[in-house]
């Protein structure tokens, strides 16, 4: 049997469209903890800032790929609740930066505390076998993740297709 690197492509394609709905599901919902109200975006904004010191409104926007005017309108309330700080760029003055405050950084470790602790139960309970391949898995999709997108900064990719 031939090896068709387009046909193992385009597997690896769906298969990767079958698994964001799962992994969304799972990792993008606004915690049972999360205050009240607490909107799906407002959650990817908050997990978003987590991962870096801040961002523009437009690279925010980019990195959770949503409008601008929509993401602008979502961080109001994170800033009335101060999980999210306002700030002016320092070298461009008309450029406004977010961040995470004092206060969002604590709600997002404790987040994160609560979910390892919930998902370090839920791992425990797959056999050995599974419990290894589920990890060299995990291993194997962020060393080639990383590879793809080494060169590519999260305002750098292209916005999702429409469906």
């Amino acid at each position: 049997m031939a090896f068709d690197k387009q046909e193992l492509s385009q597997d690896s394609l769906n298969t990767l469209f079958q698994l964001f709905p799962l992994f969304h599901r799972w990792a993008f919902q606004p915690h049972p903890a999360a205050p009240e109200g607490l909107t799906k975006t407002q959650w990817l904004i908050l997990m978003a800032l987590s991962g870096k010191d801040s961002f523009s409104m437009s690279e925010l926007a980019r990195m959770i790929r949503s409008s601008k005017e929509q993401c602008t309108r979502a961080v109001a309330p994170l800033v009335d609740h101060e999980y999210v700080v306002r700030f002016q760029n320092h070298s461009n003055r008309r450029m406004v930066l977010v961040s995470l405050s004092d206060k969002g950084r604590r709600y997002i470790r404790s987040i994160r505390k609560k979910d390892g602790e919930a998902m370090l139960l839920r791992l425990q309970q797959l056999s050995d076998e599974d419990l290894t391949t589920f990890n060299q898995s995990l291993h194997n999709l962020h060393t080639i993740l990383t590879g793809l997108t080494e060169h590519i900064e999260p305002t750098e990719m292209p916005p999702f297709p429409p469906i």
